[in-house]
Parts: structure tokens; C-alpha cells; sequence
């Protein structure tokens, strides 16, 4: 359920987007806990009573900002594959996407694997559920006649895999070189996985 007001109007809604863009700023570089609604005002030069305006407190703020990303995440992947792959390529290209992805949205690395799913899952849960649900298509599009559980424990356990590993990407000087190790410890999950269920020998 939305606690934040989206404007229809086109200058309201310039300045709800302004005040979200500063503060996934402020979330990429300061944290989530770190970071308050006055800062957020300071940073956008807006009244803290128009952030307010919009955004009843900070996590109708998280909250907004985690729609968008979903949003995002969901076109970033198309509904239906337009090349024949098998799901090694494919599982190569949803890592590259992901990836491309947190490259292009600053606060997308902290809202995936800093913030305590504990406390926040019930709102940044949506991120998390549309990228298993993008591996999950894919999966049934490769091997349309896996069943749905399989499909499912693949699709999360794979998503599990990346976002356990995505941290090394800010840590590591080479970050392409991290990039090829994240796709072989997939890939090698997934022919583990393909062979334990018997659809590959």
C-alpha cells in the first residue's frame, strides 16, 4: 500500500521526482539509517514541508524509490526470448543485465544487499521478487516442461548466489574480472542443478 502522494501535475511532479532522485543519492552514499528527511530537503533545496508533501516520512520515501526500481527491473527483461539459447547463455545475460542495472542506479546496491532484510524486507521485498520472477521466466522459456517448484527453488536460489556476491563488485579493483567469476559460479550451479534433476546427463 502507497503511503506517498504522486502528483499528476507536471511541475509537482518535477520536484517529487527531483526530491527522489536526491535521495537515492544521499541512500548510495550515506545509507538508508544514515541519512533523514532534513538532509534529503537540504540536498534537493526544497522545504522539508514539500518533501513532506509528498513523502510522509522516510520510508514512504525507501518505498517510492523501491517501486521505481521494480518498475525498471521489469522492462529489463524482455517477456519473451527472441534468440535460441540454453540457459547457460541466458543465465550469462540476466547477470550482465542485474549488473548493467546497479551501474544505473546508485542506491540499487544498497537497497539489494545492505539494508537489514529483517527490517526493511516488507519494503524493498518487491526488488528482490521481481528479479526471481524475470530468472523464473526464463528458466520456463528454456525448459518449458520443469516444474513450477523447480523453477522457483532455481530461480531464488540463483538470485540468492548473485546478490551474495554482487558486494565484490565494490571492493574489487577489476571489476569485469569479478563480473566473469559471478557468471561461472552461477553457471556452475546451474549444470549442477540441471544434472541433480535429470535434465542434462
Amino acid at each position: 500500500m502507497k503511503t506517498w502522494h504522486e502528483p499528476q501535475q507536471a511541475r509537482s511532479r518535477e520536484r517529487f521526482n527531483h526530491i527522489l532522485k536526491i535521495a537515492e543519492s544521499l541512500f548510495a552514499e550515506h545509507g538508508y539509517e544514515a541519512v533523514t528527511t532534513n538532509h534529503i530537503a537540504e540536498h534537493s533545496g526544497v522545504a522539508i514541508g514539500s518533501v513532506y508533501h509528498f513523502f510522509p516520512d522516510k520510508e514512504a520515501i525507501l518505498g517510492a524509490l523501491v517501486e521505481q526500481y521494480a518498475s525498471d527491473l521489469q522492462s529489463l527483461f524482455p517477456p519473451a526470448l527472441t534468440i535460441q539459447a540454453d540457459l547457460e547463455v541466458v543465465a550469462s545475460i540476466v547477470i550482465d543485465r542485474v549488473i548493467a542495472f546497479e551501474q544505473h542506479h546508485a542506491a540499487f546496491s544498497h537497497l539489494l544487499y545492505a539494508l537489514d532484510m529483517a527490517k526493511y524486507g516488507h519494503i524493498v521485498g518487491p526488488i528482490h521478487q521481481t528479479v526471481i520472477a524475470a530468472i523464473y521466466k526464463v528458466v520456463q522459456q528454456v525448459y518449458p516442461h520443469m516444474p513450477d517448484a523447480l523453477c522457483q527453488r532455481y530461480a531464488t536460489v540463483s538470485f540468492h548466489l548473485v546478490k551474495g556476491l554482487l558486494p565484490l563488485m565494490a571492493t574489487e579493483p577489476d571489476a569485469n574480472t569479478i563480473q566473469l567469476e559471478i557468471q561461472t559460479a552461477l553457471r556452475a550451479y546451474l549444470r549442477a542443478f540441471l544434472q541433480r534433476e535429470g535434465y542434462v546427463s
